[in-house]
């Protein structure tokens, strides 16, 4: 299990999309004591970890709180890292946890963001580099470009025909994207292999080798 399961971002279901797009300080708080919480298995300092938990449960839920029926909007903060990632659990027979494969998709979108000009590189790499750390993969080889169509397919039609895609332009900030081709394949290849070069240097891609 990576030490994010155990420790740091325990639940990651709510922290990583709260980090990237609301209070900037909640994730400085995680990038500040990420080594102590990681060691502790989020025990210490206590009241760091109660701080991340309380933030980013109360965010989540802010935002949930609005729309909780989708019947204002399909343009939700919380669809961060919800775009490719059910399609890359789906097919690794969900061998990858939902958390990996959240932060994959949440690695390949900030850099979607930096290739296609919104968000700027030094943004980016801070993201990626809050990730590595805590033992979290930033690509797989399962997520190819055409199961990254595939999962584009799939959001178009649960997300009121457009892909209202969550971009991020800041880690405290994001715009919407509406049209499906505002991702071309030809970017999104570039992005998974920059992904692969970087996880191979850092040895942070997905593997199940050990779980299989």
């Amino acid at each position: 299990m990576p030490t994010l399961i155990e420790g740091l971002l325990s639940p990651e279901y709510s922290v990583l999309p709260a980090m990237l797009q609301e209070r900037k300080a909640l994730f400085e708080l995680c990038e500040s004591y990420q080594t102590a919480l990681i060691k502790s298995k989020f025990g210490a300092p206590e009241e760091v970890s109660r701080e991340i938990i309380w933030r980013s449960s109360r965010l989540m839920l802010e935002e949930l709180q609005k729309n909780p029926y989708e019947s204002h909007t399909y343009q939700r903060l919380v669809d961060m890292g919800h775009a490719f990632s059910p399609a890359l659990e789906a097919t690794t027979d969900f061998r990858l946890h939902h958390g990996e494969a959240v932060a994959i998709d949440m690695a390949l979108t900030v850099t979607l963001a930096e290739s296609l000009g919104f968000m700027r590189t030094d943004e980016r790499n801070r993201f990626i580099a809050a990730l590595m750390p805590a033992g979290l993969p930033i690509c797989a080889p399962e997520l190819t470009v055409e199961l990254c169509e595939v999962a584009l397919d799939e959001v178009v039609y649960h997300r009121g025909r457009s892909i209202n895609f969550p971009m991020p332009v800041e880690i405290s900030r994001c715009v919407f994207l509406e049209k499906r081709d505002s991702l071309p394949s030809s970017v999104i290849g570039a992005a998974l292999q920059r992904l692969s070069r970087e996880a191979s240097r850092k040895g942070c891609g997905a593997l199940f080798d050990e779980r299989s």
